[in-house]
């Protein structure tokens, strides 16, 4: 089979394989004979829709939902590993056959700044509340995560393992979220607050596609909504706990049920004014 040359446009479907490329019928071939059948039957204008998020910012939710669009498949690059989120260029550049939706937490470095406002596509930037953040963290590592990194929370009551998880990663993801709000160019990358979107998911789904410029109607914007929703996902009403689930308890604003005097003063010495910078608080008096 001859090879089909990349063209000028790397979002056309007929870039998607160069001379060196492998034929799409190998790897896994269901998922690339979706690729193929959804490149053939759909006509996005972008091959792959990028989410940058924070961890534990709801963005498995949100990529859930983006990949629910017709025609489009989750996807990440074979060689992300659990802990190590680098993007080599040439994967959002020439990605798969068909149309693909990645989400990763990758970090605002040069290299990824460069890339994703160079390509000229729109890309999601998802955060959510720090305080939010750091409740989630200790409840994830504590009760669900197996990795190795997690081992020391297993044994810490609320109090004492959100602190430790301030000492370890809030500064960390202060820094993630000022990365990617100087470096990212706005015409192409989108703030998106968890918050803003668990608050009216149909009107912030609805603003991501106009974004990402797929046009979907009324009835399918509330259907895939629906089809995500916490209760659906879990079978639980929003706020009701499940400690061992990924999905723990689908709300905004739990800090206050485990923040004592001690976390609160902790975190505002780490993070208080990026809380105001980021708009959550107007000042440090909360």
């Amino acid at each position: 089979m001859q090879a089909i040359e990349p063209v000028d446009n790397p979002d056309s479907i007929a870039s998607f394989r160069g001379p060196d490329r492998q034929p799409w019928y190998r790897g896994k071939p269901l998922r690339r004979l979706q690729g193929l059948v959804g490149a053939v039957v759909h006509d996005h204008p972008h091959r792959n829709l990028f989410i940058t998020a924070m961890p534990k910012s709801g963005s498995t939710w949100l990529a859930r939902m983006v990949a629910s669009i017709p025609g489009y498949r989750e996807w990440a690059p074979p060689y992300i590993t659990e802990t190590d989120h680098t993007l080599h260029a040439e994967s959002l550049r020439q990605p798969p056959v068909g149309y693909t939706v990645t989400k990763l937490h990758s970090r605002p470095t040069p290299e990824h700044l460069a890339l994703l406002n160079g390509l000229q596509r729109p890309y999601v930037i998802l955060f959510r509340d720090l305080r939010d953040a750091a409740v989630s963290g200790y409840f994830f590592l504590r009760g669900v995560y197996e990795h190795e990194s997690a081992a020391a929370y297993r044994g810490l009551d609320a109090e004492e393992g959100i602190a430790r998880w301030m000492d370890e990663k809030l500064a960390e993801r202060v820094q993630w979220i000022d990365g990617w709000l100087a470096g990212r160019d706005v015409k192409w990358g989108l703030v998106v607050r968890y918050e803003d979107l668990l608050r009216d998911p149909l009107d912030g789904f609805h603003g991501i596609c106009d974004h990402f410029e797929v046009n979907l109607s009324a009835s399918q914007l509330r259907k895939i909504v629906e089809r995500h929703s916490f209760q659906r996902a879990t079978g639980r009403a929003p706020g009701q706990t499940d400690e061992k689930s990924f999905n723990r308890k689908g709300i905004a604003g739990d800090w206050v049920n485990h923040f004592t005097p001690a976390l609160k003063e902790k975190f505002k010495a780490i993070a208080g004014d990026a809380l105001v910078r980021f708009g959550y608080e107007k000042n440090n008096d909360w």
